[in-house]
């Protein structure tokens, strides 16, 4: 039921941020939302729950977006593994250090995403990304993180808590 969870989450962002966002002009420099998603896995998930799920969001962005294979699934794991380690230093649960982990993690990914597409395609045309845009989704990434952080740590617990009162009521039921 937790892969289940993680795969909408997964697929409700992917929807969010290729079909709904795109549509407001305001929000036309918009970060990856998948950046915080993965920093909620790195944070609260062991490792054998969020792999699975980053390779699951990579494969399928990787799909969208058209480019090299394997470029979105790079990044999402190099941003975990950078989390992670991040994580010995910092109290995952600090609210007031999450606007900063979230904009360097969005900034980490704008420096990945070309550096890993001219290694993967180095006769692919990059677009130039000007600092304005970047700095913008940093900007965005701060003010939106923590509050998406804060939406799958409520949601999780939720989805605990009907996993729990759903296999305790079978339980029950079979108990003579």
């Amino acid at each position: 039921m937790t892969y289940f969870f993680y795969i909408v989450c997964c697929l409700f962002l992917i929807v969010l941020q290729t079909s709904v966002i795109p549509v407001f002009p305001v929000l036309g420099h918009f970060y990856d939302l998948l950046v915080p998603f993965i920093i909620y896995l790195a944070f609260y998930r062991s490792i054998k729950d969020a792999i699975p799920i980053l390779v699951f969001c990579g494969m399928l962005m990787d799909g969208l977006s058209g480019g090299t294979f394997g470029l979105y699934i790079s990044i999402y794991l190099w941003l975990f593994v950078m989390v992670r380690w991040l994580m010995r230093f910092l109290h995952a649960g600090n609210m007031y250090l999450t606007p900063f982990v979230v904009s360097a993690a969005v900034a980490a990914e704008s420096i990945f995403l070309p550096i890993f597409a001219a290694i993967f395609s180095p006769d692919m045309a990059l677009p130039t990304t000007g600092a304005k845009t970047i700095l913008t989704q940093i900007l965005w990434g701060s003010v939106t993180g923590p509050f998406i952080l804060f939406f799958f740590g409520w949601m999780q617990k939720r989805v605990d808590f009907l996993k729990h009162e759903v296999f305790t009521e079978k339980d029950e039921l079979r108990a003579p």
